[in-house]
């Protein structure tokens, strides 16, 4: 059996290296770290001047909760709602309508810092793996965050996703630093995030279920490592297996699927696989995709198909024994396919709605696996050439990102303030979701009921609205207007 070792990878350990203490791209540290800091920037002022402080479609079903109707108990938590379950958005909505009242500002803070973070963290493990920063290293930061995510940045709801990719790009920034087998902390956090997938949304719950054999071949690998000190934890990796395997059994137990097609598209593997592609394509961000969305999607043709010939060619000449990052890689990128897959089964009647970008939030994963997978297993001699490529793609977008960025903000942010304004005006309730329930929740008669509770209870601004005009007014009214 062949030796393992848990040793982080060094800087001789990416192709298309220079030697040691020799580099052609000097300030590139400064670039990656300056366009981090400047999209960063960015994506908290758009937050400040177009996040949605009101709810927004499903943020609505939250208001039982802040009312006080609503106790949090292990059944809501577990609610199946249009065939997810979401207890780790729920629990961080409950957080933060706790200590900041019912307003969605600080939620959408909270999606940039975090896009944020991973951006950082992936340009750590970059920089750790291959031994230095290059130029096309600001793909990753753009890829997160740049202004085509604005539905992350101004919808609260799309925290289920971003929840769910936070947790899968640690995964991968655990893989892309090691080598070797993971070693006792790496591990113990891959198992850990493993487990908490199921219970962020329905696509983080398939991509787990792929990832399972993954950390299962980890506690081999763990197991059979020379370092003393990593043999006795391949238990955690099996413990966490077995545990995320339980939680989505449970997932299913008395679940229901979602089915509300807006169109009537004729299924098939056609119609899934297109599905699928735009899903991925979308990672681009929804400016890609205007008025183009060919473009986004052969850009994705042409690098799946790349990464995707040289990792297998890689496990093909015995880089299964020798390297399980290969492996995980590999094991990413399935699960980020399988996702894609379930993704066209579930959607492929939605049209162009998965072009949307919320859907961005979740599916930028992929691109990111597709960047290392190159930067390990592409070509020697193409390497740079490849993160040329990739830098190019994603910058190319950023004008048409931002663009729309700012459009979507404005449109959002405009209708945001007319149903204040009708509000505090105190219109009547049926008036006042007459006129704005497509931009609030378009399901007209349960907001409704929310803006009653949330008036009964006093909640600001909500406590500006009239009373409801008693059954005899209302009789009084039909008979003074006659027949």
């Amino acid at each position: 059996m062949a030796t393992l070792t848990t040793t982080p990878s060094q800087a001789s350990d990416s192709p298309a290296l220079l030697p040691v203490g020799r580099t052609d791209e000097p300030a590139s540290g400064w670039f990656v770290l300056g366009t981090w800091l400047t999209l960063t920037v960015v994506a908290l002022g758009f937050v400040a001047v177009y996040g949605n402080r009101t709810p927004r479609w499903e943020d609505w079903l939250f208001v039982p909760f802040v009312t006080g109707a609503q106790r949090v108990d292990l059944s809501w938590l577990w609610e199946n709602v249009q065939g997810h379950r979401w207890p780790i958005m729920r629990l961080v909505f409950v957080a933060c309508y706790s200590l900041f009242g019912f307003n969605s500002k600080p939620i959408l803070y909270l999606h940039v810092v975090l896009f944020s973070a991973l951006s950082l963290g992936l340009l750590w493990a970059i920089r750790k793996a291959r031994g230095r920063w290059s130029y096309c290293d600001a793909f990753l930061p753009i890829l997160l965050l740049n202004l085509g995510q604005a539905e992350a940045f101004s919808w609260a709801q799309v925290f289920t996703y971003i929840s769910g990719t936070c947790l899968e790009t640690l995964l991968l920034i655990l893989i892309v630093i090691h080598r070797g087998a993971l070693n006792w902390t790496s591990l113990v956090l891959a198992g850990a995030s493993l487990v908490l997938l199921p219970l962020t949304y329905g696509g983080g719950l398939v991509f787990a279920a792929m990832m399972v054999p993954w950390m299962v071949y980890q506690g081999w690998a763990v197991k059979a490592t020379t370092e003393p000190s990593c043999r006795d934890v391949h238990p955690v990796a099996l413990a966490s297996a077995a545990v995320t395997v339980i939680i989505i059994g449970l997932y299913f137990v008395g679940y229901r699927a979602f089915d509300a097609a807006p169109f009537p598209v004729k299924p098939g593997l056609f119609a899934y696989a297109k599905t699928a592609l735009k899903y991925l394509a979308s990672g681009f961000g929804r400016g890609a995709s205007l008025p183009w969305k060919q473009v986004p999607c052969a850009l994705l043709v042409v690098i799946l198909l790349a990464t995707s010939l040289c990792l297998f060619k890689a496990l093909a000449r015995g880089q299964f024994r020798r390297d399980p990052r290969a492996v995980g890689l590999a094991s990413y990128m399935v699960s980020c396919m399988a996702v894609a897959w379930v993704v066209g089964l579930g959607r492929y009647a939605w049209g162009d709605t998965v072009l949307d970008s919320r859907y961005a939030a979740s599916s930028v994963v992929a691109l990111l696996g597709f960047y290392f997978v190159w930067e390990f297993y592409g070509l020697p001699s193409l390497v740079p050439l490849g993160r040329m490529f990739f830098f190019t793609a994603a910058a190319g977008f950023l004008a048409a990102n931002f663009q729309f960025g700012v459009q979507h903000g404005q449109i959002r942010s405009e209708h945001e303030r007319a149903f204040l304004r009708d509000l505090r005006a105190a219109e009547p309730i049926p008036q006042l979701v007459a006129h704005h329930s497509w931009i609030t929740y378009y399901n007209v008669q349960a907001l409704e009921v929310y803006l009653r509770q949330l008036r009964d209870a006093g909640i600001a601004p909500y406590d500006r609205l009239p009373p409801d005009p008693s059954p005899g007014a209302q009789t009084a009214r039909g008979a003074h207007r006659g027949p």
